[in-house]
């Protein structure tokens, strides 16, 4: 509430900053991601989740919604994400201008949100804009607004700043709407990503600074106090766990933590402490960035895990030295480290080591450090404001041009990839991107080459000699592929889908008996293989098998009812019975 005896004056200086402010951050948005609208989707989730999705291409239907809710994609259960797309769908059909155009006009407004959630909750005008400012340009959120996909990030992240916001005036005046308001924003913010489970604990840290709950009047009792504030955050617990809860379930049902072998806890947790350091070094100097970092497995050193350990340590125990005189210091760093910490690598759901939309929210925490400890700096060496101006103009376009050049490696499928590979010649995941994309273009020769990359990084890689089979049979030579997919045998001898492979080929070679012990294998080890059924069901119609043949079409038809390769067979075989009659 405004005092009476504010200066008009100085309300109005107030106002015109602030939307100084305002209109800086929307151009200096647009202006660092111009080139986006003009880029594709990427062939990397935006396939499962958009260009590819039937629901997503149905619009906002009673099925798609139902869809929205029910449906667990890759582990993950985001139904907000989901209906935005259908949105999107409805607006713009499948131009992905419009879906790169919303997610930058979320990334416009989340940065509105959080200079007038700190502005609120602090009066601190020019603070509040250097913490917006570095949210809204740094290099590191690119991955966030580039990649339509990680619409997950900015639709959550909204919600994430109005629930703070719609909590700033509940403090104000505790009525039970602005509770409920609170509580709601939250479960939006849920049902975009489940990743901001740590929100209770961020209104626990905001109510420490800059809202100072904790102070106790003298003759106060602090344990009343701090319970209050406890019991006050209960149902974002309670809300908190069952989200938790649904995760790790879909997650282990879905097999998302089995993607890749499931490394020793010490293992992740040395390459979680590291990956906090290591953000924090990108957070400076941010080059060298990837859509995949490989996770390190065993090969961090002794020295690297000392020193982040170390680094970890000593900001912590600095922070919280610090906090009396200085307490948005310990509220901006458990800011970063809570809010990361989801995500940090404890529990392995895949095979990186870290990623950059991962910092969207979190770097607002050391962004809050930086502001406030740099002005205080400032005040206390009585830097004149004037001198500031070029060395934050530098700043400001450097992180604008950072930004626009990270934006550039989003222009397509193989340039994002291939800029992966650069940063580390070593990434396997990314050279068997690669190989798949050219093999989905036909460029068969490059698609050799990065599959060959991969078996450089991993010897014993069967889907790399399975895949690398497929390339030279797409190059007719036979020889190099049968090798390739009896080495994915030797190396995997429960792997279907080579001695599927390994069948087509013999079919193809009139080696029906051959083929036919493949298959069999293949549906022995992988029951539900539809294209093994298929490729059974071709080889039994070239023996004559007609019935034999259209029940092997049914089979795989039954397993997946959308499998146009074998229903399209089944027409045949249907037609030809008709003719015959």
């Amino acid at each position: 509430m405004l005092s009476k005896n504010i200066n008009p004056h100085s309300a109005n200086s107030s106002l015109k900053k602030s939307l100084i402010i305002q209109m800086f951050l929307i151009l200096s948005i647009l202006i660092a991601y111009r080139q986006v609208p003009d880029f594709g989707f990427v062939n990397y989730d935006d396939n499962i989740y958009v260009f590819e999705n039937e629901y997503v291409q149905k619009g906002l239907t009673k099925e798609s919604i139902r869809w929205a809710f029910t449906a667990k994609v890759y582990g993950h259960w985001n139904p907000f994400v989901r209906l935005s797309f259908m949105a999107d769908y409805e607006l713009f059909g499948l131009n992905p201008r419009g879906f790169h155009l919303t997610n930058i006009v979320l990334h416009i407004i989340n940065a509105l949100l959080l200079y007038m959630l700190l502005n609120n909750l602090t009066s601190s005008i020019w603070r509040s804009a250097i913490v917006s400012s570095l949210f809204a340009l740094h290099p590191l959120h690119v991955e966030s607004v580039a990649w339509v996909t990680e619409r997950k990030d900015l639709l959550s992240t909204l919600f994430f700043f109005l629930t703070l916001l719609a909590y700033s005036f509940y403090v104000k005046r505790g009525k039970l709407l602005r509770y409920l308001t609170v509580i709601s924003l939250f479960i939006m913010s849920l049902l975009s990503k489940p990743m901001l489970v740590t929100l209770p604990f961020v209104l626990l840290l905001i109510d420490y600074w800059p809202l100072k709950r904790f102070d106790v009047k003298i003759g106060g009792d602090k344990g009343k106090v701090i319970l209050k504030l406890l019991i006050e955050k209960i149902p974002f617990i309670v809300l908190s766990v069952i989200f938790s809860i649904i995760t790790i379930f879909l997650h282990k049902r879905m097999d998302a933590l089995a993607t890749s072998e499931i490394l020793p806890f010490g293992l992740r947790a040395a390459n979680a402490i590291v990956s906090y350091m290591t953000y924090i070094i990108k957070m400076f100097f941010p080059v060298n960035l990837a859509v995949f970092y490989p996770h390190p497995g065993n090969t961090l050193t002794v020295a690297e895990i000392v020193t982040a350990t170390v680094l970890f340590i000593t900001l912590s125990i600095f922070a919280f030295t610090i906090a009396r005189r200085h307490p948005y210091a310990i509220t901006g760093w458990l800011w970063y480290t809570g809010t990361l910490f989801p995500v940090i690598g404890l529990l392995q759901a895949g095979s990186y080591a870290m990623a950059d939309r991962y910092t969207y929210i979190p770097l607002t925490g050391l962004f809050i450090m930086i502001s406030w400890g740099g002005a205080e700096i400032k005040e206390r060496m009585k830097v004149p404001n004037k001198v500031l101006i070029i060395p934050v103009t530098i700043i400001v376009l450097l992180l604008m041009y950072g930004t626009w050049l990270q934006t550039s490696y989003w222009k397509d499928t193989e340039t994002l990839f291939r800029r992966s590979v650069e940063v580390n010649p070593d990434n396997l995941m990314m050279h068997r991107n690669l190989a798949l994309h050219y093999s989905e273009k036909g460029e068969l020769k490059k698609a050799e080459m990065h599959y060959l990359e991969v078996l450089r990084i991993k010897p014993d890689y069967a889907e790399g000699y399975n895949n690398l089979g497929g390339v030279y049979a797409g190059m007719a030579d036979y020889e190099k592929a049968f090798a390739g997919y009896t080495k994915a045998i030797e190396i995997d001898p429960g792997y279907a889908e080579a001695y599927n492979n390994i069948g087509a080929m013999l079919v193809r070679g009139g080696m029906l008996r051959e083929a036919e012990s493949m298959f069999k294998k293949a549906l022995s080890l992988q029951p539900d293989y539809i294209e093994a059924y298929n490729n059974m069901g071709i080889l039994l119609f070239k023996k004559g098998k007609i019935n034999d043949s259209a029940r092997y079409f049914k089979k795989a038809l039954q397993i997946n009812p959308e499998y146009k390769e074998a229903a399209g067979n089944l027409e045949k075989i249907e037609k030809m019975k008709e003719v015959n009659r």
